[in-house]
């Protein structure tokens, strides 16, 4: 895949990849050959890319430390990886090893604390009110480019929504609670969205699909046409889940 027609999301999913495959290679058995073969197309197109004025991951800064450290003096256009260099980059990322699994615990224990948290959260609107419509709603926002622009417009949408929640009127209106969280995916260039979770006063709605539509629709009013939703609350998307015995929220 040239960088010149992949995402950025792509691009950034695919640098932490080779970098998770490297750290999680137990026994050796990585091919430098292709990890060569994944060098030469990941590097140039993340230093084409890299903003210095952007945080990123920490897999990601370790594939850009770890290039200029080997290469930094070549111009990234311009390097051939080898099978001879790619064994160097692959011993110089193993360096990370430690630090690596250190974030792996941090992020699980992070995991398990929001978890609960949202856990006894959800119980105690439930004990308070008895009963809740579910509403889940998939927000995505298309990313014109890796750019501080970009990210800061998709932070000020998101304040813009909340907002509009907090004031419990429209399709907002007998809300008793939410809930989201934020992710970044790769499949399309809606990278950056919001998982959307909605309480509504269940004496009084019960049509989930309903709202599902009318707050992606309203996400779309805001941001202006630039990206999409997806109503997980649609009765076909609930159905499916419904067989398996999961509400798919």
């Amino acid at each position: 895949m040239s960088y010149q027609t992949q995402t950025i999301n792509q691009l950034l999913t695919a640098v932490d990849k080779i970098v998770d495959d490297i750290l999680n290679d137990k026994h050796n058995s990585i091919d430098p050959y292709e990890i060569a073969l994944d060098l030469n197309e990941l590097y140039p197109a993340m230093m084409h890319h890299h903003r210095s004025t952007l945080v990123y991951t920490e897999t990601i800064k370790w594939f850009v430390a770890t290039g200029q450290k080997l290469k930094g003096e070549y111009y990234p256009s311009e390097i051939k990886w080898n099978d001879e260099s790619a064994q160097q980059f692959i011993d110089e990322i193993k360096i990370y090893l430690p630090e690596y699994h250190l974030n792996k615990a941090s992020f699980a224990l992070k995991e398990d604390r929001n978890t609960k948290s949202l856990t006894t959260y959800l119980n105690d609107l439930t004990e308070h009110y008895g009963r809740l419509l579910f509403v889940r709603v998939d927000l995505h926002y298309r990313m014109d480019g890796i750019g501080e622009d970009s990210i800061d417009n998709f932070n000020e949408h998101m304040k813009v929504l909340l907002k509009r929640i907090e004031k419990t009127n429209g399709c907002f209106k007998d809300l008793h609670g939410y809930a989201w969280a934020l992710e970044q995916g790769y499949k399309n260039d809606c990278g950056l969205h919001c998982h959307l979770l909605l309480m509504y006063d269940a004496s009084k709605h019960h049509k989930g699909s309903y709202f599902g539509q009318a707050v992606g629709e309203k996400w779309v009013s805001i941001i202006k046409g630039q990206g999409h939703y997806f109503n997980a609350s649609n009765p076909n998307h609930v159905k499916g889940f419904a067989t398996l015995g999961k509400r798919g929220v």
